[in-house]
């Protein structure tokens, strides 16, 4: 899961990952900015954790992802379907109306509402994607090549 498809792990409530699972952020290195799911994964850790994070642009193996809390569960990948089943199910145990007021009561107990969150980073990842980083960093990406930076301010 890497990119956007560590953002669908970081906006989901509950994650299995297999054993074999490496979770990565590597906007950094393509000239990008990880806004919006540096949004939800402060959510889900320590500032230190988040910064470690999204600065090194690192992948994360299963369990270090699971012992830092961005995947709840690690098991064998041909058990992966039989346990999310097993936790859905368990889900819809709850009165619906009861699990749908406590998901929006964890959002609305946060420091900041999640909408406020995420529109500010918003603006954070639109001049991102415009910038020269992001066009040397995605070019590079493509390449297969070390991006060139060049000056360092912009």
């Amino acid at each position: 899961a890497i990119g956007g498809g560590a953002g669908l792990v970081a906006a989901s409530d509950l994650v299995v990952g297999s054993h074999d699972l490496k979770i990565g952020f590597p906007e950094v290195h393509r000239g990008l900015i990880a806004a919006l799911i540096t949004c939800l994964i402060r959510r889900q850790l320590s500032d230190r954790q988040t910064r470690q994070i999204i600065l090194l642009g690192q992948h994360v193996p299963a369990q270090r992802a699971r012992e830092l809390g961005l995947i709840d569960y690690v098991c064998p990948a041909d058990q992966l379907l039989q346990r999310a089943v097993e936790l859905a199910h368990e889900i819809c145990t709850g009165a619906p109306d009861a699990v749908t007021r406590s998901k929006r009561l964890l959002d609305d107990v946060s420091p900041r509402p999640i909408v406020e969150e995420l529109s500010r980073a918003l603006a954070y990842h639109l001049s991102s994607r415009t910038s020269l980083e992001a066009v040397e960093g995605i070019a590079a990406f493509r390449a297969k090549r070390a991006p060139r930076w060049g000056s360092r301010t912009e």
